[in-house]
């Protein structure tokens, strides 16, 4: 009996309206400059003083050391959102708006589907947002990436 009541409660779910999720990810900016910050002055700083000294002439690293370094910074960047995703499935502007990633049978999302939903919703904001302009035409209002790695983002009902 209590299996039917979850799977009645979790029919009445809406899907999050465009405006929360964009909402969600001009929060999600805070926390994102903190940890571009800190990887700059755990990392970033510390290399340039290792590499190059306290020159106040130093203008940039040498290509090799630029990609290892972009890299970090998307590694550290990335992780927010696949730890946020996976344990919870809310980061912090998501829970702001009451908002969550769930998979279409209503639990959170596995690691697979954080990662591919990761890398296509960053696809498509590159390419113009190509990927949310997609909510205006799906009959379900999911985001291309939410399609493409089979989860969906639902309104939390108020507390």
């Amino acid at each position: 009996m209590k299996s039917q009541n979850n799977y009645k409660a979790f029919e009445k779910i809406t899907t999050a309206s465009l405006g929360r999720r964009i909402v969600a990810i001009i929060y999600d900016l805070f926390p994102l400059f903190g940890i571009f910050m800190g990887v700059a002055m755990l990392i970033v700083m510390p290399a340039k003083i290792f590499f190059y000294g306290f020159d106040e002439n130093w203008s940039s690293f040498n290509l090799p050391l630029q990609i290892i370094l972009t890299a970090t910074m998307i590694y550290a960047l990335s992780s927010y959102f696949l730890y946020c995703w996976r344990k919870q499935g809310q980061t912090l502007g998501m829970k702001a708006w009451r908002i969550k990633l769930i998979q279409k049978n209503g639990q959170l999302a596995d690691k697979d589907q954080c990662i591919k939903r990761l890398f296509f919703s960053l696809g498509s904001f590159l390419c113009f947002g190509i990927g949310y302009w997609s909510y205006f035409f799906s009959k379900d209002k999911n985001c291309l990436h939410d399609v493409l790695s089979e989860t969906r983002v639902i309104l939390l009902p108020k507390k």
